[in-house]
This record gives structure tokens, C-alpha cells and sequence, in this order.
């Protein structure tokens, strides 16, 4: 009887285990297929919250042509962490971030940063693109700032 009963109480336990077991593995699966795109959101999320702090400490965003321009020129600065600066360099693919203004007037303008995405082919911020769209006009406090949605599964 007693050899029974601790047979049920592993059995139990056993069941206990893989129940555990399957429900990480399953999360963790989850969490890689959507990886690559969360990586590159991150830095885009960064792209956003430095144009934000240079803009807020008043220098002027539009002389810049590429996100190369940026990171050369803050790499040495308090004002970007280097880590940020790594993040900022390239998405999850390795691909460099583009960088895009749209003048509305010369007060108002529009920076897109994009990552190519999983393609590797930029297409204007539409098929797998992912970008941060950044908005400006020279008399606010802050500029606006719009995500591309997202493609999670």
C-alpha cells in the first residue's frame, strides 16, 4: 500500500514536471520567432527617444543626411550612451538603419528612420520595413513620434 501510494505521488510530481517543462519551452519558442523584430524595434524606440533629447536641447536635427551623421558626431557625447549607440547603428539583420526627412515647410519637418527589415529591401516604410517616424515643428516643446504597426505573430 505504501509502495502505491508513493508511486502515484511520483507520478503526480512526474506529471507536475513536464507540465513546467512544456509550458517554458512553449514560451521560449515564442519569444525567438519574434526576436528580430523586437531587437529592431528597440532601436528605432532609441532612434526616437535621442531625436527627442537633441531636438528638447535645442540642436537642430534637419543638418543631419544620414544616422551616420548622428552617431559620428554623438559618439564621444554624455548626451548618447555608447550602448545606444550600438543599438542605433544597424537592426536585427545587420542591415544599417536609412535615415529620411520630409520637409512640410521650414519649420515643419518629418525624419524616418527605417530598418529594411527581414528582407533586407528598403521599401519606403511598407512590406516588412520597420521604421520610427519622428515629427517636428520648430515652435513645440516636443516632437511627435509614430511606431510602424506591428508584426508579431
Amino acid at each position: 500500500m505504501l509502495f502505491a501510494n508513493l508511486s502515484k505521488i511520483n507520478t503526480l510530481f512526474l506529471c507536475f514536471l513536464m507540465s513546467i517543462l512544456v509550458w517554458i519551452g512553449g514560451c521560449h519558442h515564442e519569444s525567438d520567432q519574434n526576436e528580430d523584430e523586437a531587437q529592431t524595434r528597440y532601436g528605432l524606440r532609441l532612434w526616437g527617444e535621442t531625436l527627442t533629447t537633441l531636438f528638447e536641447a535645442g540642436e537642430d536635427v534637419r543638418q543631419f543626411k544620414s544616422c551616420e551623421d548622428v552617431l559620428s558626431k554623438y559618439k564621444d557625447s554624455t548626451l548618447v550612451s555608447r550602448y545606444q549607440l550600438i543599438r542605433m547603428k544597424c537592426d536585427y539583420w545587420g542591415k544599417p538603419f536609412k535615415w529620411n526627412i520630409a520637409r512640410q515647410s521650414d519649420k515643419h519637418f518629418i525624419i524616418h528612420v527605417i530598418s529594411a527589415g527581414k528582407n533586407g529591401v528598403f521599401e519606403n516604410g511598407k512590406g516588412d520595413d520597420l521604421y520610427v517616424e519622428i515629427e517636428y515643428e520648430l515652435s513645440w516643446t516636443s516632437p511627435k513620434i509614430k511606431f510602424s504597426p506591428t508584426r508579431f505573430h
